[in-house]
């Protein structure tokens, strides 16, 4: 997806928004049990693994690698202490790893969900594989808890969840992964895939969250991070359909974060109502989502009403949402939509939305809610910016042409003379990010930019005269 989209997915150390998000490690015990799967293995099946955990133990589950594995997976509630791990891409003698997720497969059989975890407690890790062909919500990866008190640390990270068809009704949410956390839950979504999932449904029934569906109560928190959402898509015949790629429903004192990711070419299929080609947004009682360095690009409706590529809905007391860094351009009608009542809040600082038909940025604020947008740029859409009540605005740049590097490629870097360089606002309300969407300084010379990228995307940086092409830079 050419430069806007420069996700890498290596595993690597990054800075996270909410200085609390600090992953700490579980204990390691002296005492772990090794468990193998596979055809050089002690079991069969992954379940067959699975089963043989004892509840407390620490244990890791060792899955070798060029098989398919036809499993509809199941770690069940009473595991509600200890550490399990499973990892894919073993050799046949368990001593080395590649962990290409493509090379380890877990495949639903068309007959129920990849992988249904349950636990009530302890840490669990999912890692290396690629879950494909699962049925029913959370076709791919479903996370589920009926208790209140559930405590447990779920990680699922470097795996490909794709091509997973939810088909359900009256209501269809998660085709590719479904969450519903409780308690003090913790779940992490770290450089994965999620691509080319469905959520169908029928009988004007709604269709939420084509890639992802994720629902948190209570103090559960969530990071979605370094993750590419994309091709993903919901479907009904007359009723709702929100999220083409990403439904999130954070409730209570929940926090979200999402970082260092993008959700791109999702779509909205059928009839009915449409609500975020690319995201759906919709917050209650005191919780929070923090949006820092995504992109979203060339999210569509096939057919039916036009929706923008985000759509939030900010609702309820004391919720907050703030995006920052993060780039909305090429959708098939608006960019970001967001909405608050009562006393929430909405930061929007540091923003590019540009090229879309229809409205690129609409601020609707009710009550005695807050929105505040700063050091945006929004350009080149049918109509740059429309506010609705009292929308606090300052340091943006909306309908001037901020000289994009490339937008034909995605690349909306700003060039040598943009009247956004170095004319932000440092002190926005919640602070500047830390870095833009390359992960670069977020201040140079002094002076924050405007808009999601920092500094002046340079195609020769010198010497192009001489023909020294060692200087050149993308």
């Amino acid at each position: 997806m050419a430069h806007f989209f420069s996700v890498e997915r290596a595993i690597r150390s990054s800075i996270i928004p909410l200085a609390f998000w600090v992953l700490i490690a579980p204990p390691v015990s002296s005492q772990i049990t090794v468990l193998t799967v596979g055809p050089s293995g002690t079991y069969a099946t992954i379940q067959g693994a699975i089963d043989a955990v004892a509840n407390g133990a620490d244990t890791e589950i060792y899955v070798e690698r060029d098989t398919t594995y036809t499993e509809n997976l199941e770690v069940p509630a009473t595991f509600n202490s200890g550490r399990l791990e499973i990892t894919g891409g073993w050799d046949a003698t368990f001593t080395s790893r590649d962990t290409d997720p493509k090379k380890t497969v877990i495949d639903g059989g068309a007959s129920g969900r990849g992988v249904n975890i349950l636990i009530e407690g302890g840490s669990f890790l999912l890692e290396g594989f690629t879950v494909t062909n699962g049925t029913r919500d959370g076709a791919g990866v479903r996370v589920f808890s009926n208790f209140v008190d559930n405590d447990a640390q779920i990680v699922i990270r470097n795996n490909r969840i794709v091509d997973n068809h939810l088909l359900m009704q009256p209501t269809a949410q998660g085709g590719g992964l479904y969450a519903l956390l409780r308690g003090t839950q913790r779940l992490e979504i770290q450089d994965c895939r999620i691509q080319g999932n469905t959520a169908t449904t029928w009988d004007q029934g709604n269709a939420r969250g084509g890639g992802a569906y994720i629902k948190s109560n209570n103090d559960s928190t969530y990071l979605i991070h370094n993750t590419e959402i994309d091709l993903n898509s919901v479907e009904s015949d007359g009723g709702e359909r929100a999220g083409g790629g990403l439904y999130l429903k954070p409730e209570d004192n929940s926090i979200g974060v999402i970082s260092d990711s993008s959700v791109y070419s999702n779509s909205i299929l059928g009839t009915g109502t449409s609500k975020g080609s690319g995201g759906c947004v919709i917050t209650s009682n005191t919780c929070s989502i923090d949006m820092a360095r995504t992109g979203w690009a060339e999210n569509e409706v096939v057919a039916g009403d036009p929706t923008a590529q985000l759509v939030t809905d900010v609702e309820w007391n004391s919720n907050t949402l703030r995006v920052t860094d993060s780039g909305f351009a090429q959708g098939d009608d608006g960019g970001l939509e967001v909405t608050t009542v009562a006393t929430a809040t909405v930061q929007l600082v540091n923003l590019t939305v540009a090229d879309h038909p229809g409205t690129g940025i609409r601020a609707t604020q009710e009550n005695s809610s807050t929105i505040e947008i700063y050091n945006t740029i929004a350009f080149d859409n049918g109509t740059d910016l429309t506010t609705s009540g009292t929308v606090t605005t300052g340091s943006n740049l909306v309908g001037v042409d901020p000289l994009f590097v490339d937008p034909i490629s995605l690349d909306y870097r700003l060039s040598s003379g943009s009247p956004a360089e170095n004319m932000g606002d440092n002190n926005p309300p919640g602070g500047l990010g830390s870095q833009d969407l390359d992960r670069n300084s977020r201040v140079i010379d002094g002076t924050v930019d405007i808009g999601a990228w920092e500094g002046i995307g340079v195609i020769f940086a010198c010497s192009f005269e001489t023909g020294d092409t060692s200087t050149w830079s993308d």
